[in-house]
């Protein structure tokens, strides 16, 4: 197993692997998740958002000071994510939602 990594159900694999069934376990468990943070905003497209202006008062609400870009907007690299969830684990979950900034 450390070798060749864990065994796969290959009988479930195929319906994991489809993207509308994670659409259905993601439109689920957004709300769920942002219920603690409510920077996530359900847009036209029926698809979950973060908004930015809402994830911005988000930090500033849970004490977090967040690495900006030059032109002062959040830094929302994948990168960044990983670091800032190390030093701020409250945000795991959020980082775990995957949403399109709006």
């Amino acid at each position: 197993m450390e070798h060749n990594g864990p065994p796969i159900d290959m009988e479930i694999f195929p319906q994991l692997q489809d993207k509308r069934a994670w659409a259905y376990v993601r439109h689920a468990l957004v709300p769920k998740i942002d219920a603690q943070y409510g920077v996530c905003v359900q847009g036209a497209d029926s698809e979950w958002h973060v908004n930015l202006e809402k994830l911005d008062q988000c930090f500033a609400r849970l004490g977090v000071d967040w690495p900006r870009k030059e032109n002062g907007k959040l830094d929302l690299r994948k990168k960044t994510w990983d670091s800032m969830c190390k030093s701020y684990p409250v945000l795991e979950p959020l980082a775990s939602v995957e949403t399109r900034p709006r």
